[in-house]
């Protein structure tokens, strides 16, 4: 269960944030390679670099009787370690020495591992990485150093209003589910950082880091055989690795409750409204973002126009969609506000909400579309970009090849469709959870008032 904002500021923003050299990939081929690895390969002459995404899953998380603060501490000691027998930054710096950039990440359901670097490293590279990935060190000395950087991490996360309401809503939407631990940066969770133990790492990477359960997306200038040769030499050695299977837990969204966090200290109040999405995996994502960019997005927005005369434009509230992991997805709306004018911003946003819902978009989409399409372009021929795109529509069940149509995807969108939609999925106002963090819990009528974000199970 992974973490993520979604919204068109963010599409746009992709196709400015890498330098490339823009390449139109026609075909995302399936293959496997001589070792038997199944493997997706966008192959284009013109690419410079070779970009490469592997995704590997896992039910850690979900499993209570699982420490879930290890996955993190694993990918880090990993991504940051030498392997077997090597000493320290030797690895590292050859990597850094050929221009190459890699990642290892753990979310709360599966280890991402991330590599770009010249085509004409790549040989040696593969081997580097073949070593690191096959045979790490797992260095105690080196795993304290990512117990302590996480402890700092966990400690800065629980700095200011932000990180209360931030806390305070994920554990009211996801009380009981398993993986609401991972994403707790409170103090009573630090111990399970200080308590992962070098066994618990070493368990959750051979189990988790296989052959069997890896997807892979290649964008290379390689012949597909020579491709296969090269990933054969990269992961060779990792263990076969058993079938991981879905977990089934569901989220029980606590709809229609108000809870206030009171503290005293806090010199404005946060308001967040929270309702629960469908998964992208059901379709309509690029609906669900231009609505959202249409009623809590910039100076022109809906939410915008509508406070904007009663507390200036110094504020402003914003509507993303959330993805708790590939099955939930939350519908946000969250800003600051002056206290003595929370209720007022409350009951405004709630109406707008709700006509808003009701009433549809009454004013074009096109420019939108026509922005967003166009950078959605630029994206498919950028393979820093287009790699992880592919990897993601697969993740959520749709055919690579989709990832290459988002750009006609978003043309073919329509009002009418929008305004459907929206009447269809997003929830109505009555069943939107709200949690405010303010100096003066008095000012809500009928919520639930606690003083910790810990204390949120009084208010279920």
């Amino acid at each position: 269960m992974y973490a993520y904002i979604r919204n068109f500021k963010i599409v746009l923003a992709l196709a400015t944030s890498v330098a490339w050299n823009p390449v139109s990939a026609s075909e995302i081929e399936s293959l496997t390679t001589p070792g038997g690895l199944p493997f997706l390969h966008i192959q284009d002459d013109q690419y410079e670099n070779v970009v490469l995404q592997v995704n590997w899953p896992y039910n850690w998380s979900f499993d209570t009787a699982l420490n879930p603060k290890v996955p993190m501490l694993s990918a880090r000691a990993v991504l940051n370690g030498p392997p077997e027998g090597v000493e320290d930054n030797v690895v590292g710096q050859r990597l850094r020495d050929m221009q190459t950039q890699s990642t290892l990440i753990a979310t709360s359901e599966s280890v991402t591992g991330a590599l770009v670097t010249p085509a004409g490293n790549f040989e040696e590279i593969a081997r580097l990485v073949n070593s690191v990935l096959a045979t790490p060190a797992f260095d105690p000395d080196l795993a304290n150093d990512e117990r302590r950087n996480l402890l700092d991490q966990s400690s800065q996360l629980r700095q200011g209003t932000d990180a209360a309401v931030g806390e305070l809503a994920r554990n009211l939407i996801m009380h009981d589910h398993p993986v609401r631990t991972y994403f707790s940066s409170s103090a009573e969770i630090e111990s399970l950082i200080e308590t992962a133990t070098l066994d618990e790492l070493k368990r959750f990477y051979f189990e988790t880091v296989t052959r069997s359960n890896a997807t892979i997306v290649l964008a290379s200038p390689f012949a597909s055989g020579r491709a296969g040769i090269l990933l054969d030499e990269l992961f060779d050695g990792l263990p076969q690795g058993e079938a991981i299977e879905s977990d089934e837990s569901v989220i029980d969204f606590p709809d229609g409750i108000t809870v206030v966090l009171h503290d005293p200290d806090a010199e404005r109040s946060n308001l967040t409204l929270a309702g629960i999405l469908p998964p992208v995996s059901q379709g309509g994502e690029f609906e669900d973002l231009i609505a959202l960019a249409v009623l809590g997005q910039g100076a022109t927005s809906e939410l915008y126009e509508t406070l904007r005369p009663e507390l200036g434009d110094s504020y402003e509230f914003t509507a993303n969609a959330l993805a708790l992991s590939s099955e939930f997805r939350i519908l946000q709306i969250s800003g600051v506000v002056d206290t003595d004018k929370l209720e007022f911003a409350r009951q405004a946003i709630r109406q707008k909400y709700e006509e808003f819902r009701g009433n549809g978009l009454s004013s074009s989409i096109d420019g939108i579309k026509r922005r967003s399409s166009a950078a959605m372009r630029i994206n498919t021929e950028n393979p820093r970009i287009l790699v992880p795109l592919v990897m993601e529509n697969v993740l959520n069940g749709f055919p690579a090849a989709k990832a290459l149509e988002l750009p006609d995807e978003i043309d073919a969108i329509s009002r009418e469709g929008i305004n459907a939609r929206m009447l269809d999925v997003f929830p109505p106002v009555e069943d939107l959870l709200t949690v405010i963090v303010t100096s003066d819990p008095d000012l809500v009528p009928g919520a639930c008032v606690v003083e910790t974000p810990e204390e949120y199970r009084a208010c279920l």
